[in-house]
């Protein structure tokens, strides 16, 4: 499922919710595919929230919880009013660990596809020539194209 535009097209990092996702505001504000459960857990669990303890989505008085929800709808694959149903009697701790284990579920296939190529290097170099190939052969027709439209001759 991919984020809708009134969801905005990036996620929000996790200790500013003005900023997008990235590595260059700190290693607590975004997840990587490669974060352990643990780590998950932890960034979730550090995640800002605004004053107040309702899961409500307002992304102009609450732009924190509301980052959190469209990291949980994107994940999940929920909207956003069944998330705002689903936890209308929870604490922001509750939500957060629900939210940090629907995220881990959602990578784990991810990251064992992941660690299985790295424990096959041999797979992984097969598979990166092949895309080599794939985007050589790619970039000569581009340029073949170009070439022609210019009346140039390779």
């Amino acid at each position: 499922k991919t984020i809708s535009p009134e969801m905005g097209t990036r996620l929000k990092s996790l200790q500013d919710p003005t900023k997008k996702m990235s590595k260059s505001h700190g290693a607590l504000s975004y997840i990587a595919i490669a974060d352990s459960p643990e780590k998950i857990r932890q960034k979730i669990k550090s995640a800002v929230t605004d004053s107040g303890s309702a899961i409500k989505y307002d992304h102009v008085t609450k732009p924190a919880i509301s980052n959190l929800i469209t990291i949980f709808s994107a994940f999940s694959g929920k909207e956003i009013k069944n998330i705002e149903k689903e936890f209308l009697n929870s604490s922001y701790k509750e939500f957060k660990e629900k939210l940090a284990e629907v995220v881990i579920e959602k990578l784990k296939p991810v990251q064992e596809k992941r660690k299985e190529l790295l424990d096959d290097k041999q797979k992984l170099i097969s598979i990166l020539e092949e895309g080599a190939a794939k985007a050589q052969k790619k970039a000569s027709e581009t340029l073949k194209e170009v070439y022609d439209k210019v009346g140039l001759t390779i």
